[in-house]
């Protein structure tokens, strides 16, 4: 073989290679944590003014990102989050009140599709979205009725059969990368209607959430 084609060959090799290692994905994790705030919504006559009152609550986990080239990339988590809601209730036809409450906790994994643009070397804005799983772990409900009279408490809403074990929604964040940190915020809504049996026919929480997160990658 000619020197000018072997060295012809040996560029295209060295090319190809070097595109295949470029097109190969990078892998990063990083643990996260944030807080959120909840606003269910209702269409039950029995809620006052169907307003259920903002909750705040957060979240916590361990988050990865696979990272391709042309800027996209895969992300997914595993985070335990805290979502609620407090509600006015109808006692009598006297229209005396009280107040229902529920905290629950959910073991959540999103999948997002997102994509990154560089503002330098070690910075750049990101932009994400996708679905959630939402795995029901604990959740405690109580509705005082009167001084007199005892709390009408659940203190496992999942054991109880108040509300689903699993749950799902979709999700997006916006954020900014600086070097090993991340900060973003981001909107979800539950696709699904979280209460079912007695509950499912008197309240309907279903829950858009704003959020506030801060990422740390290794």
């Amino acid at each position: 073989m000619k020197p000018t084609k072997l060295l012809l060959a040996l560029s295209v090799a060295v090319l190809c290679t070097h595109n295949s290692i470029n097109a190969q994905p990078s892998f990063r994790k990083a643990v996260t944590a944030g807080i959120s705030t909840s606003h269910p919504h209702s269409g039950d006559h029995l809620v006052e003014g169907e307003i259920f009152d903002r909750f705040v609550g957060g979240e916590i986990g361990v988050k990865g990102e696979c990272v391709f080239p042309q800027s996209l990339y895969l992300s997914s988590a595993l985070s335990i989050s805290n979502r609620g809601w407090n509600i006015p209730v109808y006692l009598d036809n006297n229209f005396q009140t009280s107040t229902w409450e529920c905290d629950v906790y959910y073991l959540e994994i999103p999948l997002f599709v997102g994509y990154k643009y560089a503002l330098s070397s070690k910075s750049g804005l990101f932009c994400e979205l996708g679905p959630y799983l939402a795995l029901g772990l604990w959740g405690h409900s109580r509705l005082d009725v009167d001084e007199d009279v005892p709390s009408n408490e659940s203190k496992n809403v999942f054991q109880d059969g108040w509300y689903r074990r699993a749950c799902c929604g979709a999700r997006v964040n916006i954020g900014l990368n600086i070097n090993q940190w991340q900060w973003s915020m981001g909107y979800s809504y539950e696709l699904l209607k979280p209460t079912k049996d007695a509950w499912s026919t008197i309240i309907n929480p279903q829950t858009s959430s704003l959020y506030l997160n801060v990422a740390y990658f290794f």
